[in-house]
């Protein structure tokens, strides 16, 4: 085991600091979000109803992302912590749950299909949902967002020029714009 990741033990005593904390937490969060997501699609088969493919994926991930997201300001209340904090920490763990989507996915099958939505419009519904949360155009949402994206364009080898920004989400958009533009110039053609 690497001396510096904390071991998980039950206690969480191997934790070190708020950043070994946050961490956890995050991930706690991204796995929440597919969890609540393969629920959601459990929940309509129990129900009877007949997948519709990428409409209930997005469906889905939207279940996921209220349940995380809606009711976090009572959340705060009850435990005391700070409102736009927990905000934020939740839209970070259901980001991280759509890149655990996005690295399990592979390049060519970013693009939309009759079971699957395209991964831009999955980022696209949560950015719909975090922008109601009031994020100012710094905060750290949209850095720990940036830095998901750009790390998945760098291990694809698709890296995007030098890009003069105004803030943080500015810089977020126009990487995911980046996104959007070679994924849609790279699509996997079949070759039968």
């Amino acid at each position: 085991w690497p001396s510096d990741v904390p071991r998980l033990t039950p206690d969480l005593s191997e934790l070190r600091d708020v950043e070994d904390r946050a961490a956890y937490d995050l991930c706690c969060l991204g796995g929440s979000f597919l969890l609540l997501h393969e629920t959601c699609h459990a929940l309509k088969r129990v129900a009877q109803e007949e997948f519709t493919g990428a409409l209930e994926e997005l469906a889905c991930d939207q279940y996921a992302a209220d349940l995380l997201i809606d009711r976090c300001d009572e959340h705060a209340l009850r435990t005391g912590f700070e409102q736009q904090m927990l905000r934020g920490k939740r839209a970070m763990g259901v980001l991280l749950g759509i890149a655990v989507i996005l690295e399990s996915t592979e390049l060519g099958l970013w693009q939309a299909s009759q079971s699957h939505p395209s991964l831009h419009s999955r980022i696209q519904q949560i950015l719909d949902v975090v922008d109601k949360l009031g994020f100012d155009d710094n905060a750290p949402f949209w850095v720990f967002s940036v830095c998901i994206l750009l790390s998945k364009l760098r291990r694809a080898g698709r890296m995007p020029p030098p890009i003069p920004f105004t803030s943080s989400k500015d810089l977020f958009h126009r990487v995911f714009v980046h996104l959007k533009a070679g994924d849609q110039s790279s699509q996997i053609e079949d070759p039968q």
